[in-house]
């Protein structure tokens, strides 16, 4: 018999991606002083659906603008002071109701940033 479930929360219980779009969206006032890219959170999406990485550095390079590792250390720093967007799904609370309901306990675990996933926990 199952007594427990463990859930991964980003991508499981909540939209990752939903997140990372509201951490575009903050960030895009400062590109756009720093580096005058306009429509960064657009383009940032863009490039966030072809790959992940280095996304700073190939949006600076895409727009032809020199830049430092402190620059793109900057932009990491201000990704993630982002306060947490967090769009559970529509099943989340439904499903961990029932399983609960059930008599199994439940966990959640998470990989990313303490600070930051803590805060997203805590919103949920």
């Amino acid at each position: 018999m199952i007594d427990t479930i463990i859930f991964d929360f980003d991508g499981t219980l909540s939209s990752e991606r939903d997140y990372i779009y509201g951490c575009f969206k903050f960030v895009e006032a400062d590109i756009m002083k720093k580096f005058g890219i306009n429509d960064a959170y657009e383009k940032l999406k863009i490039l966030f659906n072809q790959s992940w990485k280095n996304i700073f550095n190939r949006l600076l390079v895409q727009e032809n603008i020199k830049y430092t590792e402190n620059d793109i250390k900057d932009l990491i720093m201000k990704y993630r002071e982002a306060p947490p967007i967090v769009n559970l799904y529509e099943d989340t609370i439904p499903a961990l109701q029932k399983i609960r309901g059930m008599g199994i306990k439940t966990a959640v675990i998470t990989n990313g940033f303490y600070k930051i996933q803590r805060e997203k926990i805590r919103k949920s």
